[in-house]
């Protein structure tokens, strides 16, 4: 890969009076075109090497010092960016075909699994200790685990925590990826304890859900499963603001965290616990929405018709805005140093 989609980021930070400011706009720094092989670069968007996370600074904390997966109690924001396979793609013709092999631990690392299988247009098989949040941007992906096979589309969320897996690389592509520290009992990395995964519920009226997959390792042989795959379980909407819908799709409540099948059990809460996170997609209905207070919903599939019942005396009625579909806010909460 020659070059990478240059990557707009913005960084919000505090001004000596105390008031919130932009400090950096513009494309992400950190970029590393074939990182990863010559069809895989990254750009990496935040890093951070403990947790919680000091707020005392103005630097660009993104080009710090990193090695993957990160420090245990650290972890980073990037996205990763793909080539996909041709259609005459010739396996005997790929100089960086590597065949499976027992695992190992991967050299110049010291928590990062191999057991081959890379190529081209196929990562290796291979296991981090970390819990990872991955959010499908745009292209397809192909997430493979020892028992059973995903195509990744854009909006699909995984929850890794901890499983084997390796990427298929079907079509160009990039995808987000926010790694966080994690816990290996005795230095497995299986599932621990017996929480059962929420089944997911209906989508409320005119949203659609995100789809959220979640991988680990079955701790009676070590090998990745997938243990949810569907719309998000735990959904909160709000009358008052029709089409929004706040989705929660994991929380850690620890540093480093740990492996388990299921945390949203825990209690709901806006920021995350000391030394944890919490990963949620919002869906926002369009701006124009909130012109006036909305009442009702009009039929539609992707586009909806809000139709307002407040305003101001003397203003002129608006026109009915047409809805496309809406905006996904996608937040991973890392908690702040006290």
């Amino acid at each position: 890969m020659s070059s990478l989609k240059p990557i707009r980021r913005l960084v919000a930070g505090h001004d000596a009076a105390g008031r919130t400011v932009v400090e950096i706009d513009g494309p992400a720094p950190n970029a590393h075109p074939s990182s990863m092989s010559a069809g895989r670069g990254h750009t990496d968007l935040w890093v951070w090497n403990d947790s919680p996370i000091a707020l005392d600074g103005h630097g660009d904390d993104s080009l710090l010092n990193y090695r993957f997966p990160g420090e245990p109690r650290g972890g980073h924001l990037r996205v990763v960016q793909s080539v996909g396979r041709p259609a005459d793609y010739d396996p005997a013709k790929d100089p960086e075909v590597v065949p499976h092999h027992p695992p190992k631990l991967r050299p110049g690392t010291t928590g990062t699994w191999d057991r081959g299988g890379n190529s081209l247009y196929t990562s290796s098989m291979h296991k981090t200790q970390t819990v990872d949040y991955g959010m499908m941007l745009n292209g397809n992906r192909e997430l493979r685990l020892d028992e059973g096979t995903v195509l990744m589309q854009p909006g699909d969320i995984v929850i890794q925590v901890g499983a084997w897996h390796e990427w298929a690389y079907p079509t160009d592509a990039q995808m987000a990826f926010d790694m966080i520290g994690a816990d290996f009992p005795g230095g497995v990395g299986t599932a621990i304890g017996n929480d059962t995964p929420l089944a997911p519920k209906p989508a409320p009226a005119g949203i659609r859900l995100n789809r959220r997959i979640v991988t680990i390792d079955r701790p009676s042989d070590g090998k990745s499963v997938i243990v949810s795959d569907g719309p998000c379980p735990d959904v909160l909407t709000d009358p008052a603001r029709p089409g929004f819908a706040s989705q929660r799709m994991w929380v850690t409540a620890a540093c480093p965290a740990p492996i388990v099948h299921e945390t949203l059990h825990l209690p709901r809460t806006m920021e995350p616990q000391h030394g944890g996170t919490v990963f949620r997609v919002d869906i926002i209905p369009p701006d124009a929405v909130w012109r006036a207070q909305a009442t009702r919903t009009m039929p539609g599939n992707s586009s909806q018709r809000w139709v307002p019942r407040v305003l101001q005396p003397g203003t002129p009625a608006p026109p009915i805005p047409t809805c496309s579909r809406p905006r996904r806010s996608i937040t991973a909460l890392c908690s702040r140093a006290s």
